[in-house]
């Protein structure tokens, strides 16, 4: 939330807004106990509006831990993966736009590490950390996921190796296109192993129909 620093060797800048919040309120508390009485009503909404607002400053910290926290996790290094960004080659530029648009915005707003799409037996999209021998789709390299698999991790069957292989949490996503091509899947994991939250899930959600709506 805070975008500037004060640049103190020791000094965490996330805890600014708590300290302008505690210095704020108690100015405000001081004003009132030392302000001629009776106490204005003019002044009296003002200063209950100025402790509602220290009150949120103090409170900022939290909040931003508690917003981020998923996001925190997410840029964890993953043992043996790499950070990509690689679309197939011969897909049209408005389904590339599309595939960037909802890729970013995923991995902007939860807490999922990486993600791959799949159609038939193609490698569409694959953005974030994953494998080191995902292949480069920009190459033609995509080949038939299929025969890229390791096994049946992945809940309904296969778990293809662009996942990486220390990820415990794989969700996916099966969706048909509107052009009744063949059917897709969207893969996400994390990087603790820890199940999406609810938020992230209606994220997902949201974005696998306009997909399916789009492509």
């Amino acid at each position: 939330m805070m975008r500037f620093t004060l640049g103190i060797p020791g000094f965490d800048d996330a805890q600014i807004p708590r300290i302008i919040g505690l210095a704020g309120g108690s100015l405000l508390i001081a004003n009132h106990v030392l302000g001629s009485q009776p106490t204005p009503l003019a002044q009296t909404l003002a200063e209950v509006l100025g402790l509602a607002l220290a009150s949120l400053a103090f409170a900022i910290p939290n909040l931003d831990a508690w917003v981020n926290g998923g996001k925190q996790a997410a840029s964890a290094t993953i043992t043996g993966a790499r950070n990509v960004f690689s679309l197939a080659e011969d897909l049209s530029e408005d389904a590339k736009v599309e595939l960037a648009w909802a890729s970013y915005v995923l991995l902007l707003n939860t807490g999922i590490a990486g993600l791959g799409m799949v159609a038939g037996d193609r490698i569409l999209l694959l953005r974030g950390q994953v494998a080191g021998t995902a292949p480069a789709l920009e190459d033609g390299a995509g080949g038939d996921w299929r025969a890229q698999t390791r096994g049946a991790d992945a809940g309904d069957g296969d778990r293809p190796s662009f996942v990486p292989a220390s990820m415990q949490n794989l969700l996916v996503k099966a969706f048909t296109t509107r052009h009744g091509q063949a059917p897709s899947r969207l893969y996400v994991w994390t990087a603790d192993g820890q199940s999406l939250p609810p938020n992230d899930i209606v994220w997902l959600d949201a974005l696998v129909t306009k997909l399916a709506r789009a492509l």
